[in-house]
């Protein structure tokens, strides 16, 4: 947008003359913003350091008591986990109430709190920065929500560095800037996957190309016009967390809460 053929022209020389190989290979992309930026348009791409947590009117309608409402905690100590969660709820006593913890299953370790059934989206990125803050460690809160949408936010070290919606709505319907805010961005959120890849051919480790393949707006209509194509939400949640090598996938807390050890 806003660039003539001159513009684009020179700054596709530039690029090609830059001779840069590790910019080469960082994806399409980051090419695009690299030749945005030297033609002076506003792509719309967040910071991925400390954005602000914040959902479009249309979003805020969300249906409580859905499965995959979950944190993931990647290395936590039990005790100095609990002793955060505790700090948690006198913070913010919104999320106050029974909450159990997994003992680590390949280095996360699954929080949840029958207050995360309200899907109280302000609270739960307040919750999610301060535990990432206090225990300077990486954070993953999975969300599904009606209709059809899958989400997570992922802090590392105190702060919001990415957040992912699958249906924030349509372009035209949404502004540009909203859609590549929830695009989630898969060269961030691959830092956080210690588990299985997709195919087995990428040598047993989680790549761009496995996020990239469920990081995808999937429309409802979807099911129809490109079944192949389609995910559900419970589905893209199951991938993320075979992505992370976290739990198999969040279910429901009663399911867990026998199992699980409560926290304080």
């Amino acid at each position: 947008p806003g660039a003539d053929a001159s513009q684009l022209q020179l700054a596709w020389l530039e690029e090609q003359s830059s001779n840069n190989k590790a910019a080469a290979a960082d994806g399409y992309r980051h090419l695009f913003e690299r030749m945005a930026a030297r033609c002076k348009v506003d792509l719309g791409c967040p910071d991925p350091i400390a954005m602000d947590m914040k959902l479009p009117d249309l979003m805020k309608t969300v249906s409580p008591a859905l499965p995959a409402n979950s944190m993931y905690v990647f290395k936590a100590d039990g005790k100095k986990l609990g002793a955060t969660w505790k700090k948690v709820i006198h913070d913010h006593p919104e999320l106050a109430g029974k909450a159990v913890a997994s003992a680590p299953e390949a280095e996360w370790t699954v929080l949840q709190a029958k207050a995360f059934d309200k899907q109280d989206t302000a609270a739960i990125g307040k919750a999610g920065l301060e535990v990432s803050q206090l225990l300077q460690t990486d954070v993953v809160f999975l969300e599904v929500s009606k209709p059809a949408t899958a989400w997570y936010w992922y802090w590392s070290s105190g702060h919001l560095v990415d957040e992912y919606c699958s249906n924030p709505g349509h372009p035209g319907e949404v502004d540009y800037r909203t859609l590549r805010q929830w695009a989630g961005r898969p060269d961030i959120f691959v830092k956080a996957c210690h588990g299985k890849p997709v195919s087995k051919l990428s040598g047993g480790v989680v790549s761009i190309t496995d996020l990239n393949a469920v990081l995808y707006f999937y429309y409802p209509e979807l099911r129809v016009l490109r079944p192949g194509a389609w995910r559900s939400p419970s589905e893209v949640t199951r991938l993320l967390t075979q992505f992370m090598g976290a739990h198999d996938g969040p279910s429901r807390f009663a399911e867990r809460a026998t199992t699980y050890k409560p926290l304080p």
